[in-house]
């Protein structure tokens, strides 16, 4: 998306804002309005300037548009929108820190015939985007590829190509079809690839900030009990997944945030059975002749990644007397189930984790993404307090006693930062090791070239 259509701000390789439609930013009444300067000399792929007016008007179908904007949930607070002639204000009923990361996902664009830009499009739409490229048809070929053509500001075409046969992936790096391959192979086949095609790629790694989790259900009697949750968490060796499962493309998280993140205040963790069957017994969960001590559902869904989890935290679990249930369902009905609280134990990875908003997200007890149903006044209180502090370093001592609680009382076991893999031509130039995005965007691919 990011390479078609700009916002007001888009994020960098190591998670920054940076300018893009907006040249600078700032925020007014202690975070309750951000005031963003727009660049006079962006243009749409039309051609037509993308003047503040344009922007706001956006900006506003976002907000209030009809039909309601998938992105609106990500602003509750948002009030209003207005523009003067160089700028565009947001406006909301309470203090919001994050605003110039949260807008990278309003993208500005045009449905060709529409007078309001960023009206809902229909599947006969004709898209005029923003960004530093385009694509030649919005409409998949037969061959399942789009050709994205550059701007000025941009240096070559991309053809993108959609195979979701991992084989046929494969094949089509090997044979020379494919130039770069980002995420897109597993990791025994990544693994492969850098052993045996070490003179046809390179592999550029870099740890990433996307974070799989366990999760505990506090509607549930015995997962509600502290010590069963540290019990359990203390029997997982995440060392040995991490070594034997993602092939060390991974490394054990210590919290939400990973430590790219400023905000970041991990805990460590150990792996520890005996220490497990210990509260176990202490919680009052005594081996029973059968030498089971309790039993518990976890969802999964049919994803090889999915189930091998499953498998491996079973096996873990039964050797400190907790026997699970492997229940497998479509990803359509895991959520779904999910969203409704039906489950005891799930695994999930959130994706794209850029500050500390996260935390709010899923631990307050008002939001709809604590799915766990976690309630501590305390974690409100310091949470509610967060969003008031717009400067980073007043924040930071905040949000790391919320972290500090999180790892105390686990209504989640962060597991592992899973890593960014790129399988790149020899040939290609202009990537430097290590310089691809933390969060697994595209964007930083644009820069290769012949």
């Amino acid at each position: 998306m990011s390479l078609f259509f700009r916002a007001l701000t888009r994020i960098d390789s190591d998670l920054n804002p940076q300018a893009d439609l907006a040249r600078s930013w700032q925020s007014l009444d202690s975070g309750r309005k951000w005031k963003f300067v727009i660049d006079p000399t962006a243009r749409d792929h039309a051609g037509q300037p993308i003047t503040p007016q344009r922007v706001a008007a956006c900006l506003e179908q976002y907000r209030a548009g009809t039909p309601p904007s998938l992105a609106r949930g990500g602003f509750p607070n948002w009030a209003r929108t207005s523009a003067d002639a160089s700028s565009v204000t947001l406006e909301f009923s309470s203090p919001n820190p994050y605003i110039a990361r949260d807008v990278t996902v309003l993208k500005f664009f045009q449905i060709q015939g529409e007078s309001s830009p960023c009206t809902e499009p229909q599947p006969s739409s004709v898209v005029i985007g923003s960004g530093l490229y385009f694509p030649k048809t919005w409409a998949l070929n037969p061959q399942n590829d789009m050709l994205a053509l550059p701007t000025d500001k941009a240096k070559l075409p991309i053809n993108f190509i959609f195979t979701m046969d991992e084989n046929a992936k494969a094949i089509k790096l090997l044979r020379g079809e494919v130039d770069v391959a980002q995420n897109a192979l597993s990791l025994t086949k990544t693994d492969w690839v850098a052993g045996t095609r070490s003179d046809q790629f390179r592999i550029i790694d870099r740890p990433g900030v996307p974070v799989s989790y366990l999760a505990f259900n506090f509607r549930d009697s015995i997962l509600a009990q502290k010590e069963v949750r540290l019990a359990i968490a203390h029997a997982i060796n995440r060392d040995e997944y991490i070594k034997t499962k993602l092939l060390g493309h991974g490394s054990k998280a210590g919290s939400f945030l990973s430590p790219f993140l400023e905000e970041s205040a991990p805990s460590d963790f150990s792996y520890d059975p005996k220490l497990s069957e210990r509260l176990l017994d202490a919680a009052g969960f005594p081996r029973k002749e059968d030498g089971i001590r309790l039993r518990f559902r976890y969802k999964a869904t049919p994803s090889r990644e999915g189930i091998d989890m499953a498998l491996v935290f079973r096996s873990m679990l039964s050797k400190v007397g907790i026997e699970l249930t492997v229940e497998i369902v479509e990803p359509a009905v895991f959520f779904s189930q999910i969203r409704k609280g039906n489950f005891q134990l799930f695994s999930g990875r959130w994706i794209g984790i850029s500050d500390s908003s996260i935390l709010y997200r899923t631990l307050h007890s008002k939001s709809p993404n604590n799915r766990v149903k976690y309630s501590n006044p305390e974690v409100d209180k310091l949470l509610d307090q967060s969003l008031s502090l717009v400067e980073l370093r007043a924040r930071r001592p905040v949000i790391a006693k919320v972290q500090q609680i999180m790892a105390g009382e686990l209504p989640y076991f962060p597991l592992w930062f899973w890593t960014n893999t790129a399988i790149v031509r020899r040939d290609l130039k202009g990537l430097e090791d290590g310089k691809i995005s933390l969060s697994g965007s595209l964007l930083p691919l644009t820069d290769l070239h012949w």
